[in-house]
């Protein structure tokens, strides 16, 4: 427990002044952050006899994410490049004897996919007319959601989500992430119509971004489950950040 909350301290301490900054300083922010998501990637998936190249996928992460935002009309070349360099690399492997270099490409390509491309829309967002205060209506909602839902789900949770696919996760615990994570929008409310932005001031447009905030508290379990589901099947202990992963 002390972990997640020295997690989201630093989360919010080193995320929210990058996302306002904005430009070089929050660009590198997101590329090293997808750069160690690819890593954890890389060792969650090795933890099933998946051999990829480990500099390769970080770099091609990295790549895609750095060119996305200050090269933007190559990204997609960026991303070519990246599927064909792990594509080289796996038919070399494949070449000095590793039946299941087929498998491994594909799991390298989503990798890049999943967490380089998908990723460094981050940056896109943040280079929209109002993207900064998109940032920070998301993170602050998803960050108390989450955080509220595991305090609350490992002190009170009774009742259980998905016994199968996330056994920890709680009703209780859900409908508190729900209920903390949509006061989020309020708060910004207050300092957003200080502050003129378009999309909290006014009757409708602030019906619209109250549901923004309850929305995204809604569903930030589906991400959770899906890492648990992966997690399941390989019965990884904790991420590498945090702790080990132990194959079947």
């Amino acid at each position: 427990m002390i972990k997640r909350v020295l997690a989201a301290f630093v989360l919010a301490a080193i995320g929210i002044p990058a996302i306002i900054l904005g430009g070089v300083f929050y660009y590198f922010l997101v590329a090293l952050i997808m750069g160690v998501a690819a890593w954890e990637f890389h060792h969650i998936f090795c933890a099933i006899d998946c051999n990829a190249s480990q500099p390769l996928l970080i770099g091609s992460v990295v790549l895609i994410v750095l060119t996305r935002a200050f090269f933007p009309t190559l990204a997609t070349a960026a991303l070519t490049f990246s599927i064909l360099a792990v594509m080289t690399w796996h038919l070399f492997d494949y070449e000095k004897g590793r039946d299941k270099a087929a498998t491994d490409f594909t799991f390298s390509a989503a990798g890049i996919v999943y967490i380089g491309w998908i990723g460094a829309y981050l940056i896109d967002i943040r280079n929209l007319p109002d993207g900064m205060w998109w940032l920070l209506l998301v993170f602050p909602a998803v960050w108390l959601a989450d955080t509220s839902a595991f305090f609350v789900g490992s002190r009170w949770g009774k009742g259980h989500l998905s016994p199968r696919l996330s056994p920890k996760k709680t009703w209780e615990g859900y409908w508190a992430g729900v209920f903390f994570g949509t006061f989020v929008l309020p708060c910004w409310q207050f300092y957003g119509t200080a502050s003129e932005v378009r999309w909290c001031h006014g009757g409708r447009e602030h019906c619209w971004g109250l549901r923004s905030p309850f929305s995204l508290s809604w569903v930030t379990w589906a991400s959770p489950c899906s890492n648990a589901r992966q997690a399941s099947r390989i019965q990884v202990i904790s991420s590498p950040v945090m702790g080990r992963i132990r194959p079947d």
